[in-house]
């Protein structure tokens, strides 16, 4: 088969792309509309109920709360997330980028561009990481043997050697 023009390719990938998003999008969609419905049917229903246990009170006139939740659950849920898949993977490591992969698969988020990713990785994973290395918990490793700019990320090495034991070995070996 002929090479296609750079434009027919840029074109093609453009639309691979959107065939991909739109049924992601129309999924999001009907899940939402799900919820959506549900909310306004009890929000309906709890407006009926109010006033019945005192007629001073009109339900329009309570103002919403907007309450904001974590995007990773309970308090803590995300440190301990990452701990616990380096701890699987112990005494291996993983790479940054396994680690974004499975732990946006774990919080089931749907990034949409690797510019979004990028930005998860930059702005969430890296500094959790990075925290982690502060605590001692975790330690950055650089692989040698792959030829990889990405970064690998171990439990931290405990290290059983203090100064009194090595006093002791170099006793016991002389």
């Amino acid at each position: 088969m002929a090479r296609l023009p750079v434009a027919t390719r840029q074109l093609s990938e453009r639309r691979a792309r959107l065939a991909g998003e739109v049924p992601r999008l129309e999924k999001l969609l009907a899940e939402v509309s799900t919820r959506l419905e549900a909310a306004r049917a009890e929000l309906a229903a709890v407006d009926l109920i109010l006033p019945t246990f005192d007629d001073r009170v009109d339900p329009s006139q309570i103002a919403p709360i907007v309450a904001r939740q974590s995007l990773h659950g309970k308090r803590g849920a995300f440190k301990e997330a990452v701990i616990a898949m380096l701890k699987a993977a112990a005494p291996g490591s993983l790479s940054t980028a396994e680690m974004s992969i499975s732990l946006r698969q774990k919080f089931d988020y749907d990034l949409p561009t690797t510019a979004a990713v990028k930005r998860w990785n930059d702005n969430t994973l890296r500094p959790q990481l990075r925290a982690l290395v502060k605590e001692g918990v975790v330690e950055r490793v650089k692989l040698t043997e792959v030829h990889s700019d990405d970064v690998y990320w171990r439990m931290a090495q405990e290290s059983t050697t203090s100064l009194e034991q090595l006093r002791l070995r170099a006793e016991a070996g002389a």
